[in-house]
């Protein structure tokens, strides 16, 4: 079977836009969304890390507590839905993508053991 050949007998990938943040006890993962292009996955992650580090340097700025219900407003970033101001934490977010196939179930797979986005 030639590389083509297999690559269409595992079936389409989708490529998983994620979020974190957070360290060690308190680290949480989420998906976004899903695309079915790879360019479109990376550019909306890279998106939501812009808006984080703008949404993080409103924060600095403006001295607020992230529970503060101007920082609340301030959190919302429009590239990451699921985001308010408690996955904020103290580390910020950090964005990335993941590509999934058709395939035995993922559930034991973390996010953690994936590769990260390029900088």
């Amino acid at each position: 079977m030639t590389g083509k050949k297999k690559a269409m007998a595992a079936g389409p990938a989708v490529y998983a836009v994620y979020g974190q943040s957070g360290e060690y006890s308190d680290h949480m993962e989420w998906y976004i969304c899903y695309y079915t292009d790879k360019a479109l996955a990376r550019n909306h992650a890279e998106l939501a890390a812009a808006e984080d580090r703008r949404i993080r340097q409103w924060l600095q700025d403006h001295d607020h507590d992230t529970w503060s219900d101007a920082a609340k407003r301030a959190c919302a970033n429009p590239w990451d839905a699921s985001r308010d101001s408690s996955t904020v934490g103290y580390s910020g977010c950090e964005y990335g993508v993941i590509e999934l196939r058709p395939g035995p179930l993922l559930a034991k797979r973390s996010l953690r053991s994936t590769a990260r986005m390029p900088a």
